[in-house]
């Protein structure tokens, strides 16, 4: 089986590195394939093994804009026609868009070369024209959509009879966060080991709630002044695309960390390598997201070892049964998760965490259930 990879980005974050774990784990007696924009991934991708082809950056904006728009149109059909190219040099049986922005580009490739094509869902579309176009084009030629949790699912609506549509939470490599070392991650951001540790991790944009974790901070210092903070990621999709102005909000938490007086309790330290050492590092772990599609973070936490709070909205509700050391509360709240976190790291004796139910949760566990669905696809002609 012939599988080919599309992604609208060449940056990397949780859904390329979900998509890369799948591609890593995938039968060896099939062909892997990959066509991205230059960047970041395509290095990594080479650097696996996979013959990576480049297509144009394709990242349309979030609304109809009366410039904006015809650019990201254009933007779309030159990728398209690039990989219209590529999948006739390639001949896959399955093309597997890893995002709708990818999945609208896929779109482009005619069925008369028989490819099953699959997309998957990992975020809520916004409301808005644009957004229902994006969903119009792929459930149009869409085989398939693969849903990473039962709320992305539902936030996407009604297929038509035709589409398949699955919940499959993405691969995340366990073993790497449960080796972690939580001596190693505090000698490398200069912590000593009996001062309480938060963290939040992941890419910098306003929805992931960075700015509520600084808030967090100052009030959990209100009961525990020794306590900091790492903030652990990049505005990794900042740019003319981005509605949400990523990068504008990442330079603005320096300045709300010293306005709430705690600017010698936080470090910035970008992206970063070393996660799973920085990740035992923690004593509590922040997932403060608005709306969280599926949370891969928490996961990594819980395989770490490390108590998680993580918003109630969203796909890390879906997570409550891997272990008790998740906490789940409202989003967009600082007033009620302090008091919750002070009481984590209040001095005393605390209660050992339990032991993680991750057997579950392996990758290869959704590797089989993706690689069923391909052969599916397949048997009954979906093309």
């Amino acid at each position: 089986m012939k599988v080919l990879f599309v992604f609208h980005t060449g940056r990397v974050s949780g859904a390329e590195r979900s998509a890369m774990e799948l591609m890593r784990r995938l039968p060896s007696t099939g062909m892997v394939y990959a066509a991205c924009p230059d960047g970041d991934l395509a290095v990594r991708l080479q650097g696996m093994g996979i013959e990576t082809f480049a297509i144009p950056e394709a990242a349309p904006s979030r609304r109809l804009h009366w410039w904006r728009t015809p650019v990201d149109v254009l933007s779309l059909c030159r990728a398209g026609a690039r990989l219209r190219r590529i999948a006739r040099t390639t001949r896959p049986d399955v093309v597997h868009a890893t995002s709708l922005r990818a999945g609208v580009i896929s779109a482009a490739i005619p069925r008369r070369l028989h490819a099953a094509l699959v997309v998957d869902i990992r975020d809520a579309l916004p409301p808005g024209r644009a957004a229902r176009v994006v969903k119009a084009i792929t459930v149009r030629r869409a085989a398939a959509f693969i849903a990473n949790s039962a709320w992305t699912r539902e936030a996407f609506g009604p297929l038509p009879t035709r589409a398949r549509m699955v919940v499959v939470h993405p691969p995340v490599d366990l073993n790497r966060f449960a080796a972690g070392s939580r001596a190693i991650g505090r000698r490398a951001v200069g912590v000593p080991d009996d001062r309480p540790l938060l963290g939040i991790v992941g890419q910098i944009t306003p929805w992931k709630g960075h700015d509520d974790a600084l808030r967090i901070l100052a009030q959990v210092r209100e009961q525990v002044p020794d306590a900091e903070l790492l903030i652990v990621g990049t505005a990794v999709f900042a740019g003319s695309g981005d509605s949400l102005d990523s990068a504008s909000f990442s330079n603005s938490l320096p300045g709300l960390a010293r306005r709430l007086g705690i600017a010698d309790a936080v470090q910035m330290l970008g992206s970063r390598e070393d996660v799973p050492n920085l990740m035992a590092a923690l004593d509590c772990l922040l997932v403060p997201s608005w709306a969280e599609p599926f949370g891969r973070v928490v996961l990594e936490g819980i395989a770490a070892g490390v108590p998680v709070v993580a918003t109630a909205r969203g796909g890390p509700a879906e997570l409550a049964h891997v272990g008790a050391s998740l906490t789940l509360l409202p989003p967009r709240d600082p007033d009620g998760w302090a008091p919750v976190i002070a009481s984590m790291l209040a001095p005393g004796p605390q209660a050992s965490l339990p032991v993680a139910d991750l057997a579950a949760m392996q990758p290869e566990a959704a590797v089989e259930r993706i690689t069923r669905l391909y052969d599916a696809l397949l048997k009954c002609g979906a093309r």
